[in-house]
């Protein structure tokens, strides 16, 4: 696969910190003429959950044989691996604690073994922090054109990420979960328009926090002021939104808060 010669980076760092510039830095001496895109830098601290969500909204939007960089490592130098991925053309690198199995597509993947460097600067590589010592140089060479398989061997098993599922609980009724809030305080949640589309084709009305909502539209801007509605956003998933507020304000929402679906 050809390299697209980006490299691209998703951590929970902040840029408060030098952690981000460490790793640009030993990106570009590694490869000088990489193109390096910050996806976010504003993961919560250790939330795998929201990087996988937020990297499974972006990551398929690149040229092919770009290099994806994910780095919320709450396990960082323990026995927890190191996972190189071949994803629908892209390349992907983290840690093996469920990142990689929140981006459910056809893939081949590898365990990181091979690491024939030492950084330049004294100490060898840091145990807190491998996204900097091993994993930024592998990203830099993968983006010069090697071959992911030069840097470790097959693997069929991963950790799971625990998403939750979607469940029907009658013909009628479903029952989904809120798993993103947005920066807007939109509440995505795990449903998805086909979910939507398989209730009985009549009036279908939700239920989140003891609100009602009985108005689902095509646009954030169709709502009423104060109204919550539900919209299907960009992913393709459901959200419930307020036109020019927060509906996690509004309602006192949280991440994992029910969400009841049924044809009335």
């Amino acid at each position: 696969m050809t390299s697209s010669g980006i490299v691209t980076l998703l951590t929970d760092f902040g840029t408060a910190d030098s952690y981000v510039a460490a790793m640009k830095g030993v990106l570009l001496s590694w490869h000088r003429r990489l193109t390096i895109v910050d996806l976010t830098h504003e993961i919560r601290p250790q939330d795998i959950l929201q990087a996988a969500f937020v990297a499974r909204g972006c990551v398929f939007e690149f040229p092919l044989g770009t290099v994806h960089l994910l780095v919320v490592d709450p396990g960082v130098g323990t026995s927890r691996r190191l996972l190189g991925a071949r994803v629908d053309g892209q390349y992907l690198l983290c840690p093996d604690n469920g990142l990689l199995d929140g981006l459910q597509r056809g893939r081949t993947v590898r365990q990181l073994t091979e690491l024939t460097w030492r950084p330049r600067r004294s100490g060898g590589i840091s145990q807190t922090f491998h996204g900097r010592d091993i994993l930024a140089p592998i990203a830099a060479r993968l983006a010069s054109g090697q071959e992911l398989s030069r840097f470790g061997r097959r693997t069929t098993a991963w950790q799971p990420l625990p998403l939750p599922s979607v469940v029907r609980r009658s013909p009628a009724r479903l029952e989904g979960r809120v798993v993103h809030i947005d920066r807007f305080g939109n509440l995505i949640t795990n449903v998805s328009d086909g979910d939507l589309r398989r209730l009985p084709r009549r009036a279908i009305r939700g239920i989140i926090r003891g609100r009602t909502i009985t108005r689902f539209v095509a646009t954030y801007a169709s709502g009423r002021p104060r109204e919550v509605v539900g919209v299907i956003g960009s992913q393709g998933l459901l959200e419930l939104a307020v036109r020019n507020g927060s509906a996690e304000r509004l309602l006192g929402a949280r991440r994992n808060d029910p969400v009841i679906l049924r044809s009335t």
